[in-house]
């Protein structure tokens, strides 16, 4: 597994947000492998391109510019790689407004849609069809949004100006996931209007036996608090009772933070043998001779307690010391994690920085 993002790291914000976060989500998943089946260029654009009948096939891209994704109900639609029309199937959209973007999800049937949604605009993204397309973020953690109506509403994803940075794997993780990482800030000191958003596999051997989509979805404000972000996964995909959840803030984050030592994780043991002991997590990665622990994050509906357990992150590490933002935990080697949050407390709900994979040997603009 290595970490891609040729085109999509080091983006000066130029749209005004969410069309710039777009366009380097698509540059990086296509730099990755996966293949872009449809897409449609916004209210009055007149660009539409149908997918291939195959439900295979990758189209030509149209929409090359993060300029060609700054209008109203922008969107397009990802399939993880593969020849096959089996797969994860992603629909990324620019909401109403600048900084709005709309994120809908399908892990087996697909986004499909028909010619008549499309004849009365460009804007109306992709329909399941009937099949198990979900909504990942929308207007807000509780909305009842339905992917088969049109929803323009979206989360302020981005600020106006700063840097977007989208990371991604070009190879799938043990559980046949192929994970990214998308986010943004006005400066390295400044994350104001800034989100985390990612798709996320699972530690193998860390969530449950029976779970047939082991992945999870964050979104997460870098500043004030993340506390107002959530996460989105299937609880017991393709069995009886299956439920979509997004974690809300009033609920905890979702986001489990085990702290800076070994210590701190083994009170993880309330989840049985899904802890980080037995998944063998924890990795101790040098740091100009410092020896900080980075661990993994775990995934659940409620911030730090049981709730309805996901699993562990094999990416995203949190980290119980002091570093400047933007900092780059093991540089130059082929696994490399960047700060992107570092408001470490040694008390307090989140007692951790957080960290993500990165691309080796390049420097974080800012």
């Amino acid at each position: 597994m290595a970490w891609v993002g040729t085109n999509s790291t080091n983006v000066s914000i130029s749209q005004g947000g969410a069309a710039d976060l777009l366009w380097a989500i698509k540059s990086a998943l296509l730099e990755a492998g996966w293949r872009l089946m449809s897409y449609g260029g916004g209210a009055g654009s007149g660009t539409y391109q149908a997918p291939n009948g195959d439900g295979a096939t990758a189209v030509a891209d149209g929409l090359t510019t993060a300029a060609s994704l700054n209008v109203n109900g922008a969107w397009f639609r990802m399939k993880e790689p593969g020849s096959t029309t089996a797969g994860r199937e992603l629909v990324f959209q620019r909401g109403d407004a600048v900084k709005e973007l709309i994120i809908k999800y399908s892990k087996e049937t697909g986004f499909t849609g028909s010619n008549a949604t499309y004849a009365v605009g460009e804007q109306y993204s992709p329909t399941t069809g009937g099949g198990d397309g979900v909504v990942v973020s929308s207007s807000s953690y509780t909305t009842s949004d339905d992917t088969t109506v049109r929803s323009l509403y979206g989360m302020e994803s981005c600020p106006s100006s700063g840097y977007v940075q989208v990371v991604a794997s070009n190879a799938a993780d043990g559980n046949g996931v192929w994970p990214f990482y998308a986010w943004s800030y006005t400066s390295p000191t400044s994350r104001t209007g800034s989100y985390l958003f990612s798709l996320d596999g699972l530690l193998v051997g860390s969530h449950h036996p029976l779970d047939s989509d082991p992945c999870c979805f964050s979104v997460f404000p870098l500043s004030p608090s993340m506390s107002s972000g959530w996460v989105a996964y299937w609880h017991g995909y393709g069995l009886s009772g299956a439920s979509w959840l997004r974690g809300a803030a009033a609920n905890g984050s979702g986001m489990c933070y085990p702290g800076g030592t070994k210590q701190q994780a083994s009170s993880f043991k309330q989840f049985g043998a899904h802890n980080l002991s037995d998944a063998g997590a924890a990795e101790s990665l040098t740091d100009y001779k410092t020896q900080i622990s980075l661990l993994p994050v775990g995934y659940s509906s409620g911030a730090n307690t049981v709730g309805t357990w996901k699993g562990f992150s094999p990416n995203v590490v949190t980290f119980g010391a002091s570093v400047s933002p933007n900092h780059v935990f093991n540089s130059g080697s082929n696994n490399p994690r960047v700060s992107i949050l570092n408001s470490y407390s040694a008390a307090g709900w989140m007692p951790c920085g957080i960290a993500v994979p990165w691309v080796p040997n390049k420097v974080p603009a800012g």
